[in-house]
């Protein structure tokens, strides 16, 4: 959406194709397109400060990847819920931990 809000996107996933897929979809030709899989939080702090390197300072930081697990609800017990939300609030920490705001 470049054209509308003149904003220049770092988009971020672990799986290449379908980040190609979403990048090939936004318009403008400036857009900044990374792989980083946020399940290893470890890396995060070190990624983004190579990003911020990269493309310069971010503006507006949105973050809005998770881990879900989709079965049936029979299927689901605790040793499947409870990683889930520490692993999203572990991302998000260490996504908001080199910026500074």
């Amino acid at each position: 959406m470049k054209w509308f809000l003149g904003a220049r996107l770092v988009i971020c996933g672990r799986n290449q194709e379908r980040l190609q897929a979403v990048h090939a979809e936004l318009r403008g030709a400036d857009h900044v397109m990374q792989e980083c899989d946020f399940a290893q939080s470890e890396g995060i702090a070190p990624w983004l400060k190579a990003v911020c390197k990269e493309v310069s300072a971010l503006k507006g930081p949105t973050y809005c990847a998770a881990v879900q697990a989709t079965r049936p609800i029979q299927a689901i017990n605790t040793q499947l819920v409870d990683p889930a939300p520490l692993q999203n609030l572990r991302a998000a920490v260490e996504l908001a931990r080199p910026l500074r705001l």
